[in-house]
């Protein structure tokens, strides 16, 4: 699992990034939150969804909708001290596009209580 975000943080969610590489192009996804980004580059597709999802997750909380979404897309949070899984089930398919590389990873993301 990989530690994502800077903002220090009581609770955690994990998220699983599905990532494809399509010819010359990197495609990341947010499986659970749907949010998506490409790049040219590997390095600058897992920067782009990094932020996204911070933008995503922060938004949710100022607009008061972190709870209901959470609850609507089977997302748990792990309160400061919970013992945080290493890997999520999804049922989200990996595949290779073109005959580039595809993978899927884990993110614990830090999220304010």
């Amino acid at each position: 699992m990989v530690a994502l975000g800077k903002a220090k943080a009581v609770s955690k969610v994990v998220l699983t990034v599905r990532f494809t590489q399509d010819g010359d192009q990197w495609l990341a996804e947010c499986v659970e939150l749907g949010t998506a980004t490409y790049a040219d580059s590997f390095e600058d597709v897992q920067a782009e969804i990094a932020e996204l999802i911070e933008l995503h997750l922060s938004t949710l909380e100022q607009t008061g909708q972190r709870a209901k979404f959470f609850k609507e897309h089977g997302i748990k949070l792990y309160p400061a001290g919970a013992n945080v899984p290493a890997q999520v089930k999804t049922d989200a398919p990996v595949v290779a596009l073109g005959g580039g590389a595809a993978f899927s990873t884990t993110y614990a993301v830090p999220v304010s209580a």
